[in-house]
């Protein structure tokens, strides 16, 4: 292995603050909004307009790591995550003292998130390329279950340490600030400790059916049969991954039907329970059965259908929490599952290429966030009811679908298969 632990250490610093930034920032921000009068739709949907930003650039940014080096571009990532966080800490601050109103404060919140999105988002592929390239194949769903295990630690950190950054002076703000703080800390990191070599040596070049690598390497990934049956089930269960986090706190909010604060907490304590089982998941269950990419998509979308279940009967927090819980499980084997699968089914050459198109399908988790809020302003239960929908849609297309029950047990594929 040429990944030495200084560098995956670093590597997953940055995960780990990216996601403490990201999940503390949605548990405290619907509380926020309804303080500043905002429309929960509008909340939802300055992480869906940033999602959007995700799926479009994240192919950019791994091309542009492709072309510089995946150190410069994870340090453009985190400078852009900083400067979004002190954005939408003026904003918020703007907003809690009302010196403007909802319809100015609503879009300059969404275009600060947004930040995020478009620049912010180069962390995630350039980040895994680093990984994926300097990680033997035997050992790349663990190292990318690793890497994955830094996301469930931070939203761990995030929601608990949140709401105790609300302090006097700055208030609201303060969380976006402490966050700002931590990004720049680890761009300091990743200056001082990355190296941009060694990697692995390049995989030989294939050809079958008249086609070389790099033709197939050029092929657009929806036409690309080693790739897009990754995409379909990691769009599936994501989309519906990501409604459940968008739709969790609102949930709480009206269940517990207590004050904001009161809520708050109840939020925490949900999204940490949560991620303490999604980290035992890519911690813990995975290295105990030595899991292969085929395993965690089949038993990851089984396992997130049972609790997306779950939720939808849910009435008391208790079972709110029960559900989510065993929904994160799940979820925390299906993204290293398709991640990892991915990975393996394409040469080294192309491992940016992957990573920035696992980094767009990671991104579409919010995309249609505004949507689902929606559906639960009709009935509460509908938008649970469209997500156990989605992940249960994409529990039975893994079931059938070759490329996804053998997900790295073969090795990797001479050819590109039909896409479907």
């Amino acid at each position: 292995m040429k990944l030495s632990r200084l560098a995956f250490a670093t590597v997953f610093a940055c995960n780990f603050i990216m996601a403490i930034g990201h999940q503390g920032l949605m548990s405290v921000l619907p509380g926020v909004g309804r303080t500043m009068g905002l429309p929960d739709a509008l909340i939802s949907a300055a992480f869906g307009t940033s999602s959007l930003c995700i799926v479009l650039m994240s192919a950019f940014w791994a091309r542009t790591s492709d072309r510089l080096g995946r150190k410069p571009v994870m340090l453009v990532g985190l400078g852009g995550f900083t400067v979004s966080m002190v954005l939408c800490a003026a904003v918020v601050a703007a907003g809690t003292h009302k010196l403007a109103p909802w319809f100015i404060i609503a879009p300059c919140l969404i275009a600060a998130r947004s930040v995020f999105g478009l620049v912010g988002s180069a962390i995630m592929p350039s980040s895994q390329a680093f990984v994926t390239e300097r990680t033997p194949r035997d050992d790349r769903a663990k190292a990318i279950a690793g890497l994955a295990g830094a996301g469930s630690m931070g939203t761990i950190i995030g929601p608990v340490l949140a709401p105790f950054l609300i302090l006097p002076f700055v208030g609201f703000s303060g969380p976006m600030l402490i966050f700002a703080v931590l990004s720049a800390g680890a761009a300091v990191l990743v200056a001082a400790n990355l190296r941009e070599g060694p990697r692995l040596e390049e995989e030989p070049a294939f050809v079958a059916g008249g086609a070389s690598a790099a033709a197939l390497a050029k092929t657009p990934f929806w036409k690309d049969g080693r790739i897009m049956p990754f995409v379909v089930v990691g769009i599936a269960t994501g989309v519906g991954q990501g409604a459940l986090g968008q739709m969790l706190p609102f949930l709480i909010i009206d269940t517990v039907k207590g004050d904001l604060m009161e809520a708050q907490h109840s939020i925490a304590i949900a999204l940490m329970i949560g991620a303490v089982a999604g980290l035992t998941g890519q911690w813990g269950l995975i290295r105990i059965f030595r899991m292969k990419p085929n395993h965690l998509i089949l038993w990851g979308g089984g396992i997130a259908l049972l609790g997306a279940l779950v939720l939808l009967a849910a009435s008391q927090f208790t079972m709110i929490v029960a559900g989510f819980a065993i929904c994160c499980v799940g979820f925390s084997f299906v993204r290293p599952g398709y991640t990892a699968g991915m990975s393996l089914a394409v040469s080294l050459g192309e491992q940016g290429r992957v990573a920035g198109i696992a980094g767009a399908v990671g991104g579409a988790l919010n995309i249609m966030s505004p949507l689902f809020v929606g559906l639960y302003q009709l009935s509460h239960n509908l938008p649970f009811a469209v997500t156990a929908a989605l992940i249960g849609a994409g529990f039975v297309y893994s079931l059938f679908k070759p490329a996804l029950r053998t997900a790295g047990l073969t090795p990797r594929p001479a050819s590109a298969p039909a896409a479907g």
